[in-house]
């Protein structure tokens, strides 16, 4: 429209003639058509034009804000939308509850709940963190094709309450507050570790180490008679049911080094006790060569393949088997020691089928060799 106006004013002594335009502005019907685009255009646009450039201008003020990760809320469009419209003087304008149900659905913007807050210093050091996850694949694919699939390894934790359920679950529509029972509330804030290990070829290495929760930070001889045996479980205990320096001494003599080859390559993230090659030495057999490589600092996210894939399923499928417990009404104390190694126990053995194997394979290159953000 601005450029047709332009042409059409263009003449020496006065304007073109509306049919002079039309030949390189098809869309141009009429000489009051052209009128009706000089108006807008010494007007800064219709109305409707303007009310667009109302919706891009705040679409983008949008955009902005999220790629800087802050906090967006309606009144944040409001205010951008106003301020917008103050500049383009458009009359009695207001932003209605109707315009802004719209601009969401057009935009495909919706709220959600905030999964993690970092610093604006964790911001902005972000692409210089993808840049060494980058160098990390890199000097990994270099390293592979030295060991067979079978021989290279990522090992990491996670924590798990003594009773964890689903976060979400079906209610009726308009319910405000949905309140769900668990066996007990204390149990669902209390946690202890896991630490397993995955090789590049799919395969879950047995047994897997479970660091329970115990307030003396050991276990009696009783309790060590009445703990239930499971073969591909080794368990520990620490007064807060996390890992220390003994208890990675402990992973490495009684399950890592048993199960793996004579040499191995082994990705860990960058705890600083995984430094401590004396500890690991002074366990390690004298048949055995271990290579260790550490994933940089705040990188995990991008190429730790157990964060990329794995721990989520093994996660779900927790949950799914302590929310049957309770939807069935089955006597089973879930905070139990017993009960905690026997639901391991059990989950190990379902993902060390062959039916997962190809799942794990796959997440496993996947996330190794792809960085967070860049498609297959």
């Amino acid at each position: 429209m601005l450029a047709a106006v332009k042409y059409w004013r263009s003449g020496k002594k006065k304007n073109l003639r509306w049919t002079t335009v039309r030949n390189n502005y098809r869309f141009v019907t009429s000489e009051r058509q052209l009128f009706e685009f000089a108006k807008s255009v010494d007007n800064s646009g219709n109305q409707n034009q303007k009310w667009r450039e109302v919706s891009l201008f705040v679409s983008k003020r949008f955009d902005e804000s999220i790629a800087q990760k802050l906090i967006v809320h309606d009144c944040d469009l409001k205010t951008w939308g106003i301020e917008k419209a103050r500049d383009l003087q458009i009359p009695n304008f207001s932003i209605s509850k109707g315009w802004l149900h719209n601009f969401k659905v057009r935009h495909r913007i919706v709220s959600r709940k905030v999964n993690k807050f970092i610093s604006f210093r964790e911001h902005d050091m972000e692409d210089d963190l993808k840049v060494k996850a980058e160098q990390f694949v890199a000097s990994v694919k270099a390293k592979i094709p030295l060991y067979n699939e079978s021989a290279v390894f990522n090992t990491d934790q996670s924590g798990f309450n003594l009773e964890m359920h689903s976060g979400r679950t079906l209610a009726t529509k308009g319910v405000k507050n949905v309140e769900r029972c668990v066996q007990q509330v204390n149990a669902t804030t209390h946690s202890y570790t896991i630490q397993p290990v995955i090789s590049a070829d799919g395969i879950l290495l047995s047994p897997m180490l479970v660091v329970l929760k115990e307030p003396s930070g050991k276990l009696s001889d009783r309790l060590k008679s009445s703990l239930f045996n499971a073969s591909n479980i080794y368990v520990e205990c620490s007064k807060s049911g996390k890992m220390g320096k003994e208890h990675l001494k402990s992973f490495f003599e009684n399950v890592y080094f048993p199960s793996s080859p004579q040499q191995s390559l082994l990705l860990v993230d960058s705890w600083t006790v995984y430094k401590d090659r004396e500890l690991i030495d002074s366990v390690k057999p004298e048949n055995k060569s271990l290579d260790i490589m550490m994933i940089p600092p705040k990188t995990t996210g991008y190429c730790q393949p157990l964060d990329k894939f794995f721990f989520r399923p093994y996660k779900v499928f927790y949950r799914r088997i302590t929310d049957k417990i309770l939807i069935l009404d089955l006597n089973i104390p879930i905070r139990n020691r017993n009960e905690i190694i026997k639901i391991h126990s059990l989950i190990h053995n379902q993902f060390s089928s062959p039916r997962y194997l190809i799942k794990s394979q796959f997440y496993f290159y996947i996330n190794l060799f792809l960085i967070k953000g860049i498609k297959a």
